[in-house]
């Protein structure tokens, strides 16, 4: 038994394998396929999802996919977020190709080529950038961001303001350097994705965008329009979309037209498919039955119905996948301090259902948690039920036999937060007999649950 999702490693995946490819998306990745190969390069796509919804995993196993082609796409994945540390990512994407491109080629002239332009054009760049600052901050003792702040004519004198406009009119004059060391590089790079590729485009990743410092993510966009746009390269930006927007906006104001300037560097947006594996299935369900498997969920607590039904009311919610991992972790953390199984299969459906109202409400209402720790008699039973999402009617009841799963939700909520005289009259019309809450131990066991779940804190599992 595990308290988490184990990770996968890249290293291990082979492609779209059905362990691993819960959602079938084998489809949409031969797709993507297809449309890489056909193009000519030359391409920037937008992976655009919400976060914790599954985007690296698919990018793994898409990368996989290609290289075991028979005519396979080579790719390369960069971690945005793990090199945001770079002040440059010229240098920070360029040196992925290098190095794969020691790897490849033979004779090590692709490489020293690519190497040579690549520090000519940096070298270009920042002498167009730093030329200024460099020559009349040297010489006075201010730094470039004082030399920005700085207005000339009004503040630092003539000789200032003489040696600043020739150091302005040097760089202007030297432009043309600049031009032709781009030029270079660009077919340098060329030459390099076209070593890369083997006959086909070679495939870019850029994954965690989002998470990057807002100004590092647009430099790196930025980045890949102006240089390294180039046939025989397919870009692909995994990002979630209105993070970015936000982004832009946060870098240069909330007057620009965020959507407008995200279009200028993407030619193409692409989302992960929302149908999964098994048919009519919500997606929502078979990740949390796959959680709940792969972290060793007791099988004398898991009720096909009721993880049904979970389904169903974490689809309402619209829950991230990183949120079921939660959810799935905190049930796993009550079901390892219960006993083994006992004979009555109704005392364990009950128990599986409390355990997820409990990881339910830690993960989506902290403050509610909070409340019914402290104190559950001031809780109402329709604060816990409008966090099930029972108060809009969207969550259609899983039935089994003659029972409803979701009336037994809705009944052990109301016997745990009702007063005692509608305790009572569930106990007398034979709910709380069928439910099997009094075996349990009677009273609040969601509250008593809580408690429980409230000692334990593996990290990261909210």
């Amino acid at each position: 038994m595990q308290l988490t999702l184990p990770p996968i490693d890249p290293a291990t995946i082979n492609g779209f394998d059905e362990e691993i490819d819960i959602f079938n998306r084998k489809v949409f990745g031969g797709d993507l396929t297809r449309l890489v190969k056909n193009s000519s390069g030359n391409l920037v796509i937008g992976f655009d999802d919400d976060w914790g919804r599954g985007k690296t995993t698919f990018l793994a196993m898409w990368q996989a996919h290609m290289a075991n082609m028979e005519d396979p796409v080579h790719s390369i994945y960069f971690d945005a977020f793990k090199h945001d540390y770079y002040a440059d990512p010229l240098i920070a994407l360029t040196a992925q190709i290098y190095s794969r491109l020691q790897k490849v080629d033979a004779s090590g002239e692709t490489a020293k080529r690519f190497s040579d332009t690549t520090v000519n054009a940096a070298k270009a760049l920042g002498k167009l950038a730093g030329r200024v600052a460099i020559k009349v901050g040297a010489k006075y003792g201010i730094d470039e961001e004082a030399l920005g702040e700085l207005k000339i004519g009004d503040t630092v004198g003539d000789e200032l303001a003489t040696l600043y406009d020739k150091a302005l009119m040097d760089a202007v004059t030297q432009s043309g350097q600049v031009e032709a060391a781009i030029t270079s590089f660009g077919k340098a790079l060329s030459g390099a994705a076209e070593v890369l590729g083997g006959g086909n485009p070679l495939v870019f990743i850029i994954d965690e965008l989002d998470r990057c410092r807002p100004n590092y993510a647009l430099s790196i966009i930025e980045c890949i329009k102006h240089f390294l746009m180039t046939p025989n390269i397919v870009f692909v930006l995994s990002m979630n979309r209105e993070q970015m927007l936000g982004s832009v906006a946060c870098e240069y104001g909330e007057g620009v037209k965020a959507d407008r300037y995200l279009d200028k560097f993407i030619q193409l947006w692409v989302s992960l498919p929302t149908e999964g594996r098994e048919e009519g299935t919500p997606k929502e369900e078979q990740y949390l039955r796959y959680c709940l498997s792969k972290m060793g969920y007791p099988d004398h607590l898991f009720s096909g119905p009721a993880t049904a039904q979970f389904g169903l009311v974490i689809a309402s919610l619209r829950l991230t996948f990183r949120d079921i991992e939660r959810i799935a972790t905190n049930m796993m953390l009550l079901a390892l301090t219960e006993p083994d199984a006992r004979v009555n299969g109704k005392e364990n459906i009950s128990k599986t259902i409390i355990f997820f109202i409990c990881a339910i409400v830690k993960t989506r209402n902290p403050d509610l948690f909070k409340k019914i720790l402290a104190d559950p008699d001031d809780v109402l039973d329709g604060d816990v039920l409008k966090e099930m999402g029972f108060n809009h009617g969207r969550v259609k009841s899983i039935k089994s036999g003659t029972i409803s799963y979701k009336g037994l939700i809705e009944k052990i909520v109301r016997y745990c937060f009702g007063t005692d005289t509608e305790k009572n009259a569930m106990t007398n019309n034979g709910e709380v007999d069928l439910y099997t809450m009094d075996t349990i131990g009677g009273g609040n066991k969601i509250a008593w649950f809580c408690k429980k779940l409230s000692l334990l804190k593996p990290v990261g599992s909210g």
